[in-house]
């Protein structure tokens, strides 16, 4: 990754600010030539052999006091040294969003097995040492119920119990609009993990607002995203009743074209935009499950997984809600870009030892003059 750095080119320069006030004392000096503060007569003191000492004591302090400031001014100014390397580091802890379909085409059985698979996935994820799930967790998880339109049900903690009672109080509601549920369970692990660090109000807006278009907008700082937050998943339950206008990418592409529903999200730009921030999507279906959303949800291989359970059992539905679960639940190996500037550590210490340095020098002196120890 090429790194930008954006430091005076040469702050060797700017030891002329000192060196100024240095030669404006210098005239000053000229015009009050004095035993004790010309500097042309110290000159001329010190290279008088009986005088030398007396000479140096009383130049050295101030040479070491303007060593010390040119010195310090030159740290400021970030001399151009700058090194990286890549950390890795084990971290513990990730954040899952759970979307369900409680829609009324999820009347009856089809919302007993959804619960179910929710609780598999919470017995795994939340799953910590001593075998307590209902206690807090390392792992956070949030909640999103989608109908005709969107909400949180709770958003992303470690108290599995909570989640537990959300999952249990889900009832029926009306219409499907699963785009609407995908995108509200995406802003809120977005939000929840970033908190506009990376991704800004403004830019939010603006990324919100593409989805309603043809070409969706990728944040600008996607791939920092990726290496700041990892970890993060979407799992949408649904019975599979798809909009025919979302049945194909070509469709919604179609649709936004010709504005015939220029209110309606385009699903596939919310998934595109979970992948850009390697969010990984996972997706239970029901009923039926077009090919343009397994390929959406599915690839690149590794970011995400598309299931259609209409011929699993119970059994084998939470088993796969549980190997989901388990997968997102380990712990993260992060690469972390470190940078520092040696220089500049060395510039600040050689200049403060200077700085204090001189300054005791020349207490000491006039001190003991005072004392009329000299």
């Amino acid at each position: 990754m090429e790194i930008m750095n954006s430091y005076f080119e040469a702050p060797i320069f700017l030891i002329m600010i000192p060196a100024f006030f240095f030669l404006i004392f210098i005239g000053r000096a000229k015009r009050k030539i004095t035993a004790s503060s010309g500097a042309l007569f110290l000159l001329a003191e010190v290279s008088r052999t009986g005088r030398a000492l007396r000479g140096i004591v009383f130049v050295l302090p101030k040479f070491l006091i303007f060593t010390g400031i040119c010195v310090i001014i030159i740290a400021v100014a970030e001399p151009r040294n700058r090194e990286t390397k890549i950390v890795s580091r084990v971290e513990s802890g990730r954040i899952a969003v759970i979307i369900d379909d409680v829609s009324g085409s999820m009347m009856g059985k089809n919302i007993a097995i959804l619960k179910s698979a929710n609780m598999a996935f919470l017995d795994a994820f939340c799953n910590k040492e001593g075998g307590d799930n209902d206690g807090l967790s390392q792992n956070l998880v949030g909640v999103v119920a989608f109908s005709a339109d969107a909400d949180i049900r709770m958003t992303p903690t470690g108290d599995c119990a909570i989640i537990r009672r959300r999952i249990a109080a889900l009832e029926i509601d009306s219409s499907t609009a699963i785009e609407k549920g995908l995108w509200k369970g995406l802003a809120l692990i977005i939000e929840w993990a970033d908190r506009g660090r990376l991704i800004p109000n403004d830019e939010f807006r603006r990324v919100k607002a593409s989805l309603y278009e043809r070409q969706l907008r990728i944040p600008k700082k996607s791939a920092e995203f990726c290496r700041t937050h990892k970890g993060l998943s979407l799992l949408l339950f649904t019975d599979g009743d798809f909009d025919y206008r979302f049945q194909s990418r070509e469709a919604a592409l179609q649709m936004t074209r010709d504005r015939t529903n220029f209110t309606a999200m385009n699903p596939f730009n919310v998934i595109d935009l979970a992948k850009s921030l390697c969010i990984r999507t996972y997706f239970w279906s029901m009923g039926d499950l077009p090919q343009s959303y397994k390929d959406a949800f599915s690839n690149p291989p590794g970011s995400g997984l598309a299931v259609q359970i209409s011929g699993l059992d119970k059994t084998e539905l939470i088993k796969s809600y549980e190997d989901a679960a388990k997968r997102e639940a380990g712990e993260i190996i992060s690469e972390e870009i470190v940078e520092w500037n040696p220089l500049k550590r060395y510039f600040i210490s050689t200049g403060t030892i200077c700085f204090l340095l001189g300054l005791l020098i020349f207490w000491s002196k006039n001190y003991s003059h005072r004392e009329g120890k000299i």
